[in-house]
């Protein structure tokens, strides 16, 4: 059985997306979420790995949308893609943590034993 590797686990969720790169730009949604990235489907064909992209997420419970100013394109097949959350803002963030807590998915990581 392959380990996780994942300091938060990523939990199943429908947010819509809005996508802008250089290279790319669309609309899609989530497939899941985690405070340090997710995993984005489209229709058609996605980024590709490494590239370098804007997001805003149309959270349902939040008033604005939640901006992450610079994600990474850590994996991608045709449609679907892995980014990772490298730089938003501290509202953004409090906003992002908000949602989660408030669908209870963002469990709090377990102290280290010393």
């Amino acid at each position: 059985m392959k380990k996780e590797r994942r300091k938060y686990p990523r939990i199943s969720q429908k947010i819509p997306v809005m996508i802008f790169g250089v290279l790319y730009n669309g609309v899609g949604h989530t497939v899941n979420l985690c405070k340090t990235g997710c995993e984005i489907a489209v229709t058609g064909v996605g980024p590709k790995r490494g590239n370098q992209l804007h997001l805003l997420f149309e959270a349902p419970t939040i008033d604005n949308p939640i901006k992450i100013q610079l994600a990474i394109v850590r994996w991608c097949t045709r449609n679907h893609f892995g980014v990772e959350f490298i730089r938003m803002s501290n509202s953004a963030k409090k906003d992002l943590h908000q949602y989660l807590y408030l669908l209870d998915l963002c469990p709090t990581p377990r102290p280290t034993k010393r």
